[in-house]
């Protein structure tokens, strides 16, 4: 404390208490210097990683997050081409983009595609990742007459449906909104894939539209709140709807903003989902991260790669689940270039970098602390918000959330 005070009265000198604080994203203050007492402590306790709220990681044990490797479902021969050279450098997973509109997918050329590519999937080696929307029940369908049932029971990854968003996009009404949460359901109690999970909750777009990182957690907060009421109505228990979720959020360069944003989110969920009584696993948030797309610089992934690599850098000190690898400019010629770029930056970080280890290496340090609990502590406030107008999807219909998404 000695040596703090000595710093602040250096500081003081210089600067005025006004300019020892910039404000960033609107809500966050980040302050000149920090020490034992900036972290307050309060709206997080203190805690070993692997105990509740799992802010500092899910487990005690150290694990390596997931590299999934995302590919465009174009020409069949691209496309496999591709998955192929992503497999011989043995990523995690498969993520396949649907290319082309979902009214077209669910047509005999697209569901035929999706097939074909299928069958050269080791799928039971290889998650496999789509983001389905609409089509989900016909995905699973394909994915179950292509199985055996001991496949079936080893095959991992996500087919994804995310109502919310689609409704947010005027995609679906109100009413096939709420058909959809019954088609989840009935996925959940039915489907022969227990490894695949089925709920999918993209931050990307809300970011896309003006939401600030309090904003970002609070929404996923909400969505998530929102599909287990919606879904439990078909009497599943939170438990189960929960362990059938995924969070996807964008990662920027902002390092210790993205950080602290991951770890607070993770900890608030943890604290929802034991209000629903779930038990432990439901209440660790699978986490996907994404490099924020206006990172990626058009026409030059050498300077893409840069950028991207430090969102990645972020993502895994802030303990995700998996990383999802898209290739920098998917419009330019050399998609090899990119996609090798984007995987191996990724591999590096983990494989070689070591960053995972040890576990929850940022822990402890004031800053990230401080900030941690200024994004908690914001975002709950503004999730209660919502909550008080209803829940997420009344919030967007009264206008309420007008004041921080532009919709």
């Amino acid at each position: 404390m000695e040596n703090y005070n000595k710093w602040k009265r250096a500081v003081d000198q210089i600067l005025t208490p006004k300019e020892q604080k910039t404000m960033i994203d609107e809500d966050i203050v980040l302050d000149l210097l920090y020490h034992k007492v900036s972290h307050i402590n309060q709206a997080i306790p203190y805690h070993e990683p692997g105990q509740f709220p799992f802010m500092r990681g899910h487990t005690a044990n150290l694990t390596k997050p997931l590299i999934i490797q995302s590919i465009p479902m174009r020409e069949k021969e691209v496309t496999e081409a591709r998955m192929k050279e992503a497999l011989e450098e043995e990523v995690d997973g498969i993520e396949l983009l649907l290319s082309f509109s979902e009214s077209q997918a669910g047509k005999k050329d697209g569901i035929y595609k999706l097939e074909e590519l299928l069958k050269v999937l080791p799928l039971t080696k290889t998650e496999l990742h789509i983001k389905s929307g609409k089509l989900q029940q016909a995905f699973i369908n394909l994915l179950a007459s292509l199985t055996t049932e001991d496949e079936k029971r080893h095959i991992q990854g996500a087919i994804t449906a995310d109502p919310f968003w689609l409704f947010m996009e005027e995609k679906l009404t109100y009413e096939q909104q709420s058909q959809q949460y019954e088609t989840i359901a009935k996925l959940i109690r039915h489907s022969p894939f227990t490894n695949i999970r089925l709920i999918g909750i993209n931050t990307d777009g809300y970011r896309q539209l003006g939401a600030n990182v309090i904003t970002e957690v609070a929404l996923a907060l909400a969505i998530g709140v929102e599909y287990i009421e919606g879904i439990a109505r078909g009497r599943i228990h939170p438990s189960v709807i929960g362990k059938s979720m995924v969070f996807s959020f964008s990662v920027g360069s902002y390092l210790s903003i993205e950080i602290a944003k991951i770890r607070a989110f993770r900890a608030l969920w943890a604290v929802v989902m034991k209000e629903y009584c779930a038990e432990t696993i439901a209440q660790k948030a699978w986490i996907e991260a994404r490099a924020d797309p206006l990172l990626q610089v058009k026409g030059d992934p050498h300077l893409s790669i840069v950028k991207v690599t430090v969102s990645a850098i972020a993502a895994i000190l802030s303990g995700v689940q998996q990383l999802s690898v898209r290739p920098f400019d998917e419009n330019e010629s050399n998609t090899h270039l990119n996609d090798r770029l984007a995987r191996h930056a990724m591999m590096i970080l983990r494989d070689e970098a070591f960053l995972h280890f040890p576990i929850d290496s940022i822990g402890g340090s004031y800053y990230i602390e401080s900030l941690t609990e200024q994004i908690a502590e914001k975002a709950w406030k503004r999730f209660i918000g919502i909550e008080q107008q209803g829940g997420v999807e009344r919030a967007r219909r009264n206008g309420w959330l007008k004041a921080y998404v532009m919709m």
